[in-house]
């Protein structure tokens, strides 16, 4: 704990003397909660407007069937995490050398039931896979320990089972982030030749990046009424249904698509979750 505090303590004279705030990470924090609170409990799985009664079901919930289901049952991780805790169970009832199975057990409490504010009770909401990472260390120390109880023959079938797994699990990694479609987006964006293309600011942000005929503009309609979203005639509209979502959850103002489109366009390529349409017709800016 001393450790800890001293280099609170010093990160935050740093961020003093370069940004002129102390507590510069919390405000980062704070601000990060406000513009997505949709991903933190309670928002992620209430509304905004909730009773008491609602949140502590919710709370419930969070902690004992979406935080442990999500931990401990979860294919992704190879159940890393529940093999972990198997072998943490049978090495403190052999009280030998339990510092990793403590290590393990304590990261995972602070995972599945913690809060993470001073002033409200929100625990992670671990649906979101990213947070395994914190307690990926310890659990595969353990689950190493838990195969060398085994004899050869089991053990090595067991490892060629999990290095498969393991294997089978990076294609669906790469299918869940949609790589092979983007890569088709790419293409294709990398082969328009000089066309206006109209599209959200983040796929906007992602194209400006690419390798790209240079004479192809890139339009963002994030924040734009409708009416003043004037598409021209050969252009394109790039829209993606999640990430028209995802900004509109944000607080950002995405004009309808029928609002921008008429029934001359046509939908000239669906790349994923990306249709592409084609503007047939002049706009009327009258």
């Amino acid at each position: 704990m001393i450790t800890f505090f001293i280099l609170l303590a010093v990160e935050g004279v740093v961020y003093w003397l370069t940004k002129g705030d102390l507590l510069y990470r919390f405000h980062v924090f704070a601000n990060n909660y406000e513009y997505c609170r949709y991903d933190f409990f309670p928002y992620s799985i209430l509304p905004n407007d909730f009773s008491t009664t609602q949140y502590i079901k919710a709370l419930f919930d969070q902690i004992f069937f979406i935080n442990l289901k999500s931990l401990f049952l979860r294919r992704l991780y190879l159940f890393i995490p529940l093999i972990a805790l198997i072998e943490s169970v049978l090495i403190l009832k052999e009280e030998k050398r339990i510092f990793t199975a403590v290590w393990f057990l304590a990261i995972a409490g602070l995972m599945v039931g913690f809060t993470t504010s001073f002033t409200d009770y929100k625990p992670l909401d671990l649906s979101r896979n990213w947070y395994i990472y914190i307690v990926l260390t310890p659990a595969v120390i353990l689950t190493a320990k838990f195969f060398e109880r085994f004899e050869f023959k089991a053990k090595t079938a067991m490892l060629a089972l999990f290095i498969a797994a393991s294997i089978f699990m990076d294609f669906q990694y790469e299918n869940f982030f949609d790589v092979k479609r983007k890569n088709h987006l790419k293409e294709f964006v990398s082969k328009i030749d000089g066309r206006l293309v109209y599209t959200d600011n983040h796929t906007k942000y992602g194209l400006d990046i690419l390798e790209k005929n240079p004479r192809t503009k890139i339009v963002s309609f994030t924040n734009l009424p409708a009416e003043q979203v004037f598409v021209i005639d050969g252009s394109l509209i790039i829209w993606n249904q999640n990430e028209i979502k995802e900004l509109r959850l944000q607080g950002n103002g995405i004009p309808k698509l029928n609002d921008i489109i008429s029934e001359q366009d046509t939908l000239l390529k669906k790349i994923g979750f990306y249709d592409v349409y084609q503007i047939r017709r002049k706009f009327n800016e009258d």
